[in-house]
């Protein structure tokens, strides 16, 4: 049995979605993995702009055409005008770019809405970013809705324009006021985050309600978040179990994580190792290193599942390599322990050593335990006491008693050099800053 075995929820910070594609859909959409059978409308239109104006890294069975049609088929009428006169669409001719432009030019908002997308990628026309602006913006001060979700992502992002959240916080309102669920989500996101709007958790709660209610899965899952940790609202753990599920049913990796975890502490439902299993399985298969991590965890401590190491390696093995701390500490204590896998202590130490330098106290005392009990190796009370220091700062109690016992065994000299080794990695781990404010938060990510 691993000396690691708490499940823990796994909490994402929200992140707003992008538009026409930005390049960042793989987070939500591979977690669904491209599923056939997806029916929400404006997910249907968004992977067949994602697709058609080439910002998406994904690949999935169906071609941009396939998406637009399964919109068009429930009666979205921009979703028909993308399938009648895009030009990248089989059948499209060029005429029809002209028939869009003259109905833009004579002040036809959803014609200016797709002849922004297609002045955006190129398709049809010269590709231009100021153009796609222009026509963006004239369709959105006609109150075209999702021309005005589309403008606020220019301005949340900087497509185009200075980067501007206050502007986009702006239009986002005036779509969710509308009813576009996308900017619903989006406004909930500025008012968690206060990007462009004063912070504000009721707020949040209100916006991500109501895109939440309309089906859209990311915001379930962050309104499930917010019941979670009583933001804006009292917390109510029943209340995240009901949108964590709904979440979950509709493929959001991290939801699943989630509701599994909730199974396993048995907190807004009765405990439940069977589903939690179920639920981690799920998040793992589509990839979530939480959720893989956490399956290992049943695996290790027999949850829910038959206890067995083997499969225990496995799972943590591909948590590790995607770089969950604590499932590579793990998988180094299978190494050193032999549980699973043959006994490698080298193996071991180096999985230690991987979570040792993203911070995990664990994993550093025990590289520490490790380079103290290698008699062979030189300096190694040095690399011991500098393992061990790490740890020690931050405040972790085992860690201080141990440096304190094997000072006992060092010179002035050796406990120097530690010393100056704790000094350099200070200065070579300090983070940079960073520019990109959902690289620091991570609700949800919805494409």
């Amino acid at each position: 049995m691993n000396p690691i075995a708490i499940v823990s929820v796994l909490m994402l910070p929200l992140t707003a979605p992008t538009w026409m594609g930005a390049g960042t859909c793989e987070a939500t959409y591979e977690s669904h993995q491209c599923e056939d059978d997806l029916s929400h409308l404006e997910a249907q239109v968004s992977l067949g702009d994602m697709d058609l104006f080439g910002r998406c890294d994904r690949s999935c069975s169906a071609p941009p055409p396939e998406w637009y049609r399964r919109a068009a088929l429930q009666v979205q009428g921009d979703a028909r005008i993308s399938l009648d006169q895009n030009p990248a669409i089989p059948g499209a001719r060029a005429e029809e770019v002209k028939r869009i432009r003259r109905a833009a030019e004579q002040g036809d908002a959803s014609a200016q809405f797709n002849l922004g997308r297609m002045y955006s990628r190129g398709d049809g026309v010269p590709r231009s970013d100021a153009e796609a602006l222009k026509w963006t913006r004239r369709a959105a001060e006609q109150g075209h809705a999702e021309a005005q979700y589309g403008f606020g992502i220019l301005y949340e992002m900087g497509w185009g324009v200075l980067r501007d959240p206050a502007e986009a916080a702006q239009w986002y309102r005036r779509a969710a006021e509308r009813g576009v669920a996308l900017a619903q989500f989006s406004l909930g996101v500025m008012y968690h985050q206060g990007d462009g709007v004063a912070q504000n958790y009721v707020a949040a709660e209100k916006w991500t309600r109501r895109a939440a209610e309309q089906g859209d899965a990311d915001a379930q899952y962050n309104l499930g978040l917010i019941y979670d940790k009583g933001q804006g609202v009292a917390q109510d753990y029943s209340e995240a179990v009901r949108w964590y599920r709904r979440a979950a049913e509709q493929g959001i990796a991290e939801a699943q994580n989630n509701l599994g975890v909730s199974y396993v502490n048995g907190q807004g439902v009765a405990q439940d190792y069977l589903e939690a299993a179920k639920w981690f399985r799920h998040a793992a298969k589509l990839g979530l290193a939480g959720g893989q991590y956490n399956l290992g965890l049943l695996y290790d401590n027999g949850g829910g599942v038959s206890e067995d190491d083997a499969e225990s390696v496995r799972w943590y093995r591909r948590a590790a390599e995607q770089g969950h701390p604590s499932a590579q500490f793990n998988l180094g204590s299978q190494y050193v322990l032999g549980e699973g896998v043959p006994r490698d202590i080298a193996e071991g130490a180096k999985w230690y050593r991987r979570a040792a330098e993203q911070g995990l106290a664990d994993a550093q005392i025990a590289l520490g335990l490790l380079y103290e009990s290698n008699f062979d190796a030189p300096d190694h009370y040095v690399f011991a006491h500098f393992w061990l220091h790490l740890a020690a700062q931050q405040g972790n109690e085992p860690a201080r008693e141990e440096l304190e016992r094997i000072e006992t065994f060092m010179t002035s000299e050796q406990i120097a050099a530690a010393r100056e080794l704790w000094r350099e990695w200070r200065l070579w781990t300090e983070p940079p800053p960073s520019h990109d404010v959902r690289a620091l938060l991570g609700w949800a990510v919805h494409a």
